[in-house]
């Protein structure tokens, strides 16, 4: 039986560095690190970053056209489900 739990899993890559991968609920892959790190400990500070301070994250949509000082707008929490 899968685990039905969001979650992250360490591996490790060809060259023995190590990475992360984040599952859905679902476990289908949302997302990975986008880099490999030499220390695991570092890996582990990456996912921790990602807990801390992903959950208030601004969402910008960069589909749309900017604003009047080229900025792109910022989606509300509210939309983000």
């Amino acid at each position: 039986m899968a685990n039905q739990t969001p979650r992250f899993r360490v591996k490790k890559d060809n060259g023995g560095g190590y990475y992360w991968i984040f599952y859905g609920a679902n476990s289908e892959e949302i997302a990975r690190s986008s880099e490999s790190y030499v220390r695991k400990s570092d890996c582990f500070h990456s996912i921790a970053l990602i807990k801390r301070d992903g959950p208030g994250a601004a969402v910008y949509d960069w589909t749309v056209a900017t604003d009047a000082q080229g900025n792109y707008p910022a989606v509300p929490a509210s939309q983000i489900v």
